[in-house]
């Protein structure tokens, strides 16, 4: 580095005492940060990333901590100060007014209760001492600048009447309000649309070269790496293994562990699986579903408008395909997926599963129905019990549909599917807890092949998966759909593991198909302006084709919501091409 650092870190360690004795989380790291520089830390979960992050904010020590080593601050007036040794009255001057974090889940760090208004002043109050009339009119003008359209509105809101993308504006707002030197941003972007992504990484980057702000952004997308960063540091089990010059890393990567983080990203243009047999039976067939949501104001409760969230949506899947379903959140893909299995009920439409008719099905003929449809949540811990062991969670399905098994032959079948998702029998006493997130999505796998499904819907199975364990949850789904004919609907904002994982795909944009072919035509040749947006948006993990986009408005995606007597056009799809449909306003 050609000047002298913002923040140096020398031999920083974090260990946590547990019951089976301390565990060290980040073990003799040293890195510095020049002002104005990105250095970007990746590394698979568990690596000790987000540890390192909260150490140089002093935050550890709240999670149980114990830290030691030197963190060296060069401050704005000019001294430098030690961070492991500071007071907390001087630790709290010190954090937003030069160092400011941006969290992971903007959900879990913004405060539900309040408005987003009241939560921005409040930082202004704190760091800035401005009378509170004064910060609300500061808060706009940060709003304003994070390119949030509307801003007298939004102050108004509360969290939750606010996109994800809009979510996480915000939380860099706040934690851009007192113009900190130093940056950290912790997994701003994983939980985003390629869209967003995009346009968050290029706010980023915007805001940083007005300021000369230096950034620490903490990531395991390596598209997002070459990117925005200008130096990286390898982290694995605590320990930095690599660091280089972004160009260098990527070129040349010295440790072999870089060289499988880099070569376990999937990259668009990779090529997708060969081609369904056109004989091969149909085992789903979704014709005009339309899922309505009702929008009710006032004492009465009278509905006044409609969500349209699924709009006259029809596709087909054959044994042994994947249809991956893109698009932006909120776009209709996830209902989409939750209608096929009545976990929801549609509005309109008929759903035909292995011959057999959804739509209409009492409770009793809807739970045989469903032996034929499984799903594959986002977030395996959250969709299995905590309370209950792997060994009841995967026989559950069994339970219900099965009735007539033993106790024993349920748990030999769970031990069989166990060692087909590549775990061990002899996990099956253990808790969801006990496992990493690779292997929880192994079982939630598992688990929805009890009953030999026809169709899985698969939500976003791996979006939450490190590069290296999305690889191998890839793999397997492929293996499994090759041995047993399964058909997936891949519900993903991915491109490139939704090329790698379907054999065609579809475009959803405002609860409607806009787009849908074999993946070759739709991701190299797409038609529809909304899918080049989409292709557009995602990040390269080669920082010679690096992006320098910035964002000169801002752009709000339509509302699905119509009042009542008011429905939106529906356009139907042209054929352009073999199997390749494109809505009728762009075909």
């Amino acid at each position: 580095m050609s000047e002298p650092p913002l923040l140096s870190v020398r031999d920083l360690s974090v260990s946590f005492n547990t019951k089976a004795g301390p565990v060290i989380a980040v073990r003799k790291l040293s890195l510095d940060i020049a002002p104005g520089e990105t250095l970007a830390i990746v590394g698979e979960s568990g690596s000790g990333k987000s540890v390192t992050a909260l150490s140089i904010m002093r935050l550890i020590e709240r999670e149980g901590g114990t830290i030691s080593g030197s963190i060296t601050l060069a401050r704005r007036a000019g001294d430098t100060i030690d961070l492991i040794g500071a007071q907390e009255r001087t630790l709290r001057q010190i954090r937003g007014n030069e160092i400011s974090m941006i969290f992971q889940e903007p959900m879990t760090s913004l405060n539900p209760v309040l408005t987003i208004g009241a939560q921005l002043a409040e930082t202004v109050v704190l760091h800035r001492s401005m009378p509170p009339r004064e910060a609300l009119d500061e808060a706009r003008g940060m709003i304003e600048r994070v390119k949030i359209p509307d801003a007298a509105r939004r102050l108004s809101q509360y969290p939750h009447e606010l996109s994800g993308g809009m979510r996480q504006r915000v939380m860099i707002a706040m934690a851009l309000a007192c113009q900190p030197r130093l940056l950290i941003a912790d997994e701003p972007t994983t939980a985003l649309d390629v869209t967003v992504q995009a346009e968050i990484l290029a706010l980023i980057r915007k805001l940083q070269d007005d300021s000369g702000m230096a950034l620490l952004f903490i990531t395991h997308d390596m598209g997002v790496v070459a990117e925005i960063s200008d130096r990286v540091c390898v982290m694995r089990h605590g320990e930095k293994v690599e660091e280089n010059a972004l160009a260098p890393l990527f070129a040349k990567p010295r440790h072999s562990y870089t060289q499988a983080l880099l070569a376990a990203v999937p990259r668009l243009g990779d090529g997708s699986p060969p081609a369904v047999d056109a004989q091969a039976p149909s085992v789903l067939t979704v014709e005009g579903l339309v899922k309505h949501f009702p929008v009710r104001k006032g004492l009465m409760r009278r509905m006044v408008a409609k969500v349209h969230a699924v709009d006259d949506v029809s596709f087909s899947l054959r044994e042994g395909e994947t249809l991956g379903l893109v698009g932006e959140s909120g776009c209709g893909k996830s209902t989409t997926g939750r209608a096929l299995m009545r976990l929801i009920e549609p509005t309109e439409g008929r759903i035909t599963i292995a011959g057999q008719t959804m739509t209409g099905l009492g409770q009793e003929a809807l739970r045989a129905a469903r032996r034929n449809i499984q799903m594959i949540f986002q977030d395996p811990y959250a969709s299995l019990n905590p309370r209950l062991s792997i060994a009841t969670s995967v026989t559950e399905p069994l339970a219900i549909h099965r009735p007539e098994l033993s106790s024993k032959a349920r748990r030999d079948i769970a031990a069989a599917l166990l060692e087909r998702v590549g775990l061990k029998a002899d996990h099956l006493d253990l808790y969801p807890h006990q496992f990493s997130g690779g292997q929880r999505q192994r079982l939630a796998i598992a688990r929805a092949l009890a009953l030999k499904p026809k169709v899985i819907v698969a939500d976003e199975p791996v979006s939450a998966l490190d590069v290296s364990i999305r690889a191998q949850v890839i793999e397997l789904l492929k293996e499994l759909q090759h041995e047993l004919g399964l058909a997936y609907l891949f519900i993903s904002h991915d491109m490139a593991v939704v090329e790698k994982m379907s054999h065609r795909v579809a475009v959803m944009y405002m609860g409607q198909i806009v787009e849908l072919g074999p993946s070759a035509d739709v991701l190299n040749r797409p038609r529809h302006a909304y899918t080049r947006r989409l292709l557009d948006a995602v990040p390269i993990p080669d920082p010679a084709l690096r992006k320098r986009q910035r964002i000169d408005e801002a752009r709000e995606i339509r509302s699905p919501v119509y009042p009542i007597g008011e429905e939106p056009a529906r356009l139907p799809l042209v054929e352009v091409a073999a199997g390749h449909f494109v809505q009728a306003a762009a075909a």
